[in-house]
């Protein structure tokens, strides 16, 4: 049903002549296959870092 969705909202944003992004953490294996199953493609990596306050 996730994928149906997601298909669903990519398809809408291209027809109405918008980009889409995905973005997720590299650890995050699922929303990676998810997005490469939608037809998306990697066009960067960064790496986050945190700290405490």
């Amino acid at each position: 049903m996730g994928t149906t969705l997601a298909s669903r909202v990519i398809h809408d944003i291209v027809q109405n002549g918008c980009t889409c992004y995905w973005d997720c953490s590299l650890s995050n294996e699922a929303s990676n296959k998810l997005a490469l199953r939608l037809g998306l493609k990697q066009i960067h990596h960064y790496q986050c870092l945190g700290f405490s306050l």
